[in-house]
């Protein structure tokens, strides 16, 4: 009698058969996972620079206003004057792929020496808002990202 070592070539070939299939079955998921994670990252990094903005204008005890301008790549600047003018204290880029559109009174944020958000007030309830979309695949849902102007906090959705 023979002892059997290993595996026979009809074993492996049913293996990694299996193994491809479901792995052709996960992949379109974790693409979406990916491009979902690529929207949060850019939401979240407007959002720190709106709480940069607000840190900067308390520290300084002085106006400051921070500048969006949508993409792709979307950009920002913190300055002492509207749109930029002014001493720039801090400037960034979001993700490449993400495209970010700005509801009109989100374009820019204005802080008071206190760090309260003086402008965008909301209008009616409205809260200004900015949406996150994947410029590389319009399957994935886009996020929002809105500003509680009486707290001068963000808000995502």
């Amino acid at each position: 009698m023979r002892k059997s070592t290993g595996f026979t070539l009809l074993e492996l070939l049913t293996t990694v058969s299996l193994v491809g299939l479901f792995a052709g079955a996960a992949l379109p998921n974790l693409s979406g996972l990916y491009h979902r994670r690529q929207l949060e990252q850019a939401a979240d990094e407007l959002a720190l620079a709106i709480r940069q903005g607000r840190s900067l204008a308390l520290a300084q005890n002085r106006t400051l206003w921070l500048a969006t301008a949508a993409g792709p790549p979307a950009t920002y600047c913190i300055a002492t004057g509207n749109r930029c003018t002014g001493t720039v204290l801090a400037t960034g880029t979001l993700n490449p792929v993400v495209t970010v559109s700005f509801d009109h009174s989100f374009e820019t944020i204005e802080f008071d020496g206190r760090g309260e958000i003086r402008s965008p007030l909301p209008v009616a309830g409205a809260l200004p808002s900015a949406a996150f979309s994947h410029s590389q695949d319009t399957g994935v849902a886009s996020r929002e990202l809105s500003l509680l102007s009486i707290f001068g906090k963000v808000q995502l959705q």
